[in-house]
C-alpha cells in the first residue's frame, strides 16, 4: 500500500499508515504490474478490497488507511462513552439505532494462486455456513477422510479444503438470514493462510448487519478518530460496556459528532 501510494501523487499520512501497516503483515501478496496503471486504481482493483480498512481523508494530512479490528475487545478500548442520563455522562445520543446496510456474506470462497499461462487460478478456500449440509452425492472420498479415534473406532470427517470451512459467525449468519454466497478471484494471493485470513474477517465482518447510533461528545475529546475502539453504555437502549469502532466523526461549533459502528 505504501509503495503504491508513494508512486502516486497523491499525499498521505505516512505515519498513520506504518501504524496500519504493522497491524496487517500477516497479510502477504506477491505479483507483478503488466501494465501502465493508475497506482490508486491498481489500490482499489486488487488490494484494498482484501484488507479490512477503508480509507480516510485529513485535511492537513491527506488520505489515510482505518484499520477495522473485527477481533477486538473491551481491553482494546482507548476511551469509555457513557450516555448523559447517567450521572458519570460523557456523551449524549444524536440519532435512533439503524443498522448499516451490507452486503451479508456467509460462504465465502477465495480463488488465489493466480496461473499466467493458464488464465486462471490454482487453488481456493471457502468458508461455509454448515459444511456438513454437502449432500450426499458429493461426500467422494475426496470430500470425506476415514479416521481412527485413539480408542480404536473410526469415524467420517469433512475435509474442509474441498467442502469449506465453518466458523461461528458464518454459521449465526446462516441461520438467521439462509446461504449467501459470494466468490472473490485475486491474482496476488498466493499464500494459503493469507486467503484464509480474508475468508475469516470477511465471514466475521459480513455475518450481520451492524448497528449504527450516533453521540455528541465534548471538544476536548477531538484526539478521538475513526478506527478508534471504545466502549458505549447507553441505559436507554440497552448497552452496557459494548465495544463499538468509531465509523466517523465530524466537528461541529463546541462538540463533536460520532458515528458508532456495533
Amino acid at each position: 500500500l505504501t509503495y503504491m501510494l508513494q508512486q502516486s501523487s497523491i499525499r498521505f499520512d505516512e505515519g498513520r499508515t506504518a501504524a496500519v501497516a504493522s497491524q496487517v503483515g500477516g497479510y502477504r501478496v506477491g505479483g507483478f504490474v503488466g501494465e501502465r496503471v493508475s497506482p490508486w486504481n491498481w489500490l482499489i482493483d486488487n488490494l484494498l478490497p482484501l484488507l479490512p480498512i477503508s480509507i480516510g481523508v485529513s485535511g492537513s494530512e491527506g488520505l489515510y488507511p482505518i484499520l477495522w479490528r473485527m477481533d477486538a475487545t473491551a481491553e482494546d478500548a482507548v476511551y469509555a462513552l457513557v450516555e448523559g442520563s447517567s450521572a458519570t455522562g460523557n456523551c449524549y445520543r444524536a440519532s435512533t439505532v439503524s443498522y448499516a446496510d451490507i452486503d451479508l456474506a456467509n460462504e465465502i470462497r477465495i480463488n488465489f494462486a493466480f496461473d499466467v499461462d493458464e488464465d486462471k487460478p490454482r487453488s481456493n478456500t471457502t468458508v461455509n455456513g454448515a459444511p456438513e449440509d454437502l449432500p450426499a452425492s458429493g461426500l467422494t472420498d475426496a470430500a470425506v477422510i476415514m479416521a481412527g479415534a485413539t480408542d480404536g473406532t473410526t469415524g467420517s470427517f469433512i475435509d474442509p479444503s474441498v467442502t469449506g470451512w465453518p466458523t461461528a459467525y458464518a454459521r449465526f449468519s446462516q441461520l438467521r438470514y439462509g446461504k449467501r454466497a459470494i466468490e472473490i478471484d485475486s491474482k496476488i494471493i498466493y499464500d494459503r493462510a493469507t486467503a484464509d485470513a480474508i475468508a475469516s474477517w470477511m465471514a466475521r465482518a459480513r455475518a450481520t448487519k451492524p448497528r449504527e447510533v450516533s453521540y455528541t461528545v465534548d471538544t476536548k475529546l477531538a484526539w478521538l478518530q475513526p478506527g478508534d475502539v471504545v466502549t458505549i453504555t447507553d441505559i436507554g437502549i440497552r448497552l452496557t460496556d459494548q465495544i463499538a469502532t468509531i465509523q466517523s466523526m465530524s466537528i461541529g461549533e463546541g462538540e463533536i459528532a460520532l458515528q458508532l459502528l456495533i
